[in-house]
């Protein structure tokens, strides 16, 4: 080998090795330095605040220890009641939900209802009087009511089966 090829590949090994070293070491530690010199005022106002803190430590260890449950007392058993307390309260306002439509059905129901017994009043008031006019009275209004007795029995056992509907057959007069 020549000696001037031996001089260039020394060379290439040398700049090799200083660019592994200054790639590998010397920067890195001056990115180090630069980032201690700027955490540096950091450390010093934490040294600052805990120097009246015997054990610095502690007030971390407080801080974890509200994020862990211990029966009733941290934060963390705050938030999980609370939880419990949103779905509890979520189940109430659907049984609400629901109760109010229950309501709403039933009043309707009832308005429904009220007006067919009017209609019925009316009709019976009609009856009853057209029978006083004849001159019996009482025996009319007794027969024309036990007519109307019996028709809303007849149509109540035509419905087997189902006492709701026969309930509302026999409410439903046909006079």
């Amino acid at each position: 080998m020549p000696p001037w090829l031996a001089i260039i590949i020394g060379v290439a090994a040398g700049l090799t090795a200083i660019g592994t070293v200054w790639r590998l070491l010397i920067k890195p530690t001056a990115e180090l330095i630069v980032l201690q010199q700027r955490a540096l005022p950091l450390l010093r106002d934490l040294t600052q605040v805990f120097a009246t803190v015997p054990k610095p430590f502690d007030v971390l260890a407080d801080i974890i220890s509200e994020f862990r449950t211990n029966g009733g007392t941290t934060l963390r058993d705050v938030v999980n009641r609370l939880d419990a307390a949103a779905a509890v309260n979520a189940a109430a306002a659907e049984v609400l939900k629901i109760e109010v439509e229950a309501t709403r059905q039933l009043a309707v129901r009832d308005r429904e209802e009220m007006a067919r017994m009017l209609i019925f009043m009316d009709r019976l008031t009609v009856k009853v009087d057209a029978a006083s006019r004849t001159g019996d009275r009482i025996e009319a209004a007794a027969v024309v009511v036990a007519a109307d007795l019996k028709d809303s029995h007849d149509r109540a056992d035509a419905i087997e089966g189902h006492p709701g509907e026969a309930a509302d057959a026999a409410s439903r007069s046909t006079v």
